[in-house]
């Protein structure tokens, strides 16, 4: 295969940033007039292609990213139970106590003190958290 040349590296490299045709060939060098006909056209191109593929798998490979993996992910989201980050008595359980697979489901968790005036005037406090699983409608 033929090798790349200096602008198409450089193009590869800009597209994997982004994944933005266009943007990626005014960032490589080609005329922003012309990008929106030449990112495609890089794109279409049989070493180009390759080397973004390769590049890809390269990235992928060295995060540990694979479609089971993902997959995984996705699933322990879209099965979750938001129970298991309760303890027995209804408290929030602490961050290292959460059963395997369960810290992925949360998306984020908000804790505010709440300061409550009863009918005798007497102000007491505590602690409210609020917690924000992932979506399981976008994870499936």
């Amino acid at each position: 295969m033929k090798p790349l040349t200096p602008k198409q590296e450089r193009f590869v490299a800009e597209y994997l940033v982004d994944l933005n045709a266009t943007q990626a060939a005014i960032r490589a060098g080609y005329s922003a007039k012309t990008a929106e006909q030449q990112g495609p056209r890089l794109l279409g191109n049989v070493v180009v292609a390759a080397a973004i593929g390769e590049a890809q798998a390269r990235h992928l490979a060295a995060v540990d990213v694979s479609a089971q993996r993902v997959l995984k992910e996705l699933a322990a989201i879209g099965f979750s139970d938001i129970r298991a980050i309760f303890d027995e008595n209804g408290q929030l359980r602490p961050v290292n106590e959460l059963p395997d697979g369960v810290a992925s489901v949360i998306a984020s968790v908000e804790v505010t003190k709440q300061r409550t005036r009863t009918a005798d005037e007497t102000t007491t406090e505590e602690w409210v958290s609020k917690v924000k699983a992932w979506d399981k409608t976008r994870a499936g």
